[in-house]
């Protein structure tokens, strides 16, 4: 059971090959702002500074300045029922003041979005470097499939955020002793 992309490589704007995307947009400009509930629409994108590239070509997520973005990047792909997987990706952050939310989710039943996702989550910005972010484990339900699930936040409306991830992978699980 392989991610289609794992790599994210192809990246143009706004179009993730293999990959499907969600968001909380609620804000467009010109409209009433919010700044701790206002989310503007995500831009996806290849990282386009060095510094931020994790291994080759990295997902950029990111929006316009002083707003903030919710976003989702999920895929499903067939799984053996009953096994046990997780989902793991490499990932850093870059905020101007403050932090950004990262998960790492899998929905063991394999359904369409992320709301049924179980979630490993780190909060972090460029001063952690980079991180890895697994799921819990989690037993492939009788669909025979699982949802493979991205999530970023910024904690607040900056100048600039930016969430960044690559070498995202499902891993099946050895048996717990």
């Amino acid at each position: 059971m392989e991610l289609v992309n794992g790599e994210f490589d192809g990246l143009m704007p706004n179009r993730i090959p293999g990959w499907e995307w969600s968001a909380d947009i609620n804000y467009i400009p010109g409209g009433n702002y919010d700044p701790h509930n206002s989310y503007a629409e995500p831009i996806f994108s290849a990282a386009d500074d060095p510094a931020r590239r994790i291994n080759g070509s990295t997902l950029k997520i990111e929006t316009i300045r002083w707003l903030k973005f919710r976003a989702w990047v999920y895929q499903t792909v067939t799984a053996t029922t009953g096994s046990t997987v997780y989902f793991q990706v490499r990932a850093t952050a870059y905020s101007s003041i403050d932090k950004l939310k990262l998960r790492a989710g899998i929905d063991a039943q394999g359904n369409a979005g992320c709301s049924n996702a179980r979630w490993g989550e780190v909060t972090i910005n460029q001063d952690d470097g980079i991180v890895t972010i697994s799921s819990p484990r989690v037993v492939v339900g009788a669909a025979g499939r699982v949802t493979a699930c991205l999530y970023a936040e910024p904690l607040y409306p900056d100048v600039n955020n930016a969430a960044f991830f690559d070498r995202a992978v499902l891993v099946v699980a050895p048996p717990r002793p």
